[in-house]
Parts: structure tokens; sequence; C-alpha cells
């Protein structure tokens, strides 16, 4: 679990003038504590002072195995 962010910086010469161009990468690592679809909200990044956003992902967490795995509420409901 964490974030691990990565840097490109590509320099190029076009008609005399020096054009630099950045690349920021962020990589997230999630662990997820129930299964089900999730809704991941934008995120949001300020770079000498312009903001960008990135848009929103559906993620489906699923067992290790594939198979739906009971949550404490279900084994609630199988136990009565």
């Amino acid at each position: 679990m964490g974030t691990t962010m990565s840097q490109i910086k590509n320099q190029t010469v076009e008609d005399g003038r020096v054009k630099d161009e950045y690349i920021y990468s962020y990589k997230y690592t999630l662990l997820a504590k129930e299964q089900g679809t999730f809704m991941l909200p934008a995120a949001k990044i300020t770079v000498d002072g312009f903001s960008y956003r990135s848009g929103y992902k559906k993620i489906k967490v699923t067992s290790p195995e594939g198979e739906e795995q009971p949550t404490e509420t279900k084994q609630r409901q199988t136990t009565k």
C-alpha cells in the first residue's frame, strides 16, 4: 500500500528553441477491505500553477480466486 511517483523530462529543439516536456506518473497500490464495485474519485495535481484532473475509475474487487467470499453481514444472516 502506498504511492510511487516517477518523472520523465524530454528536451527537444524546435526552430532553434529548446522545448522541455515533463511527464509525471503516479502509481497507487490499494488494499480492499471488502468485495464489491467501487468508484475511485478523480485525482488532481497542480504543476506550475496549472491544475490537471484525471477521470473517475470504476473498479470491481473480488476474492483472489475470483469467487465471492462470505462477508461478515452474510455470515450473520446464514447463522440465524
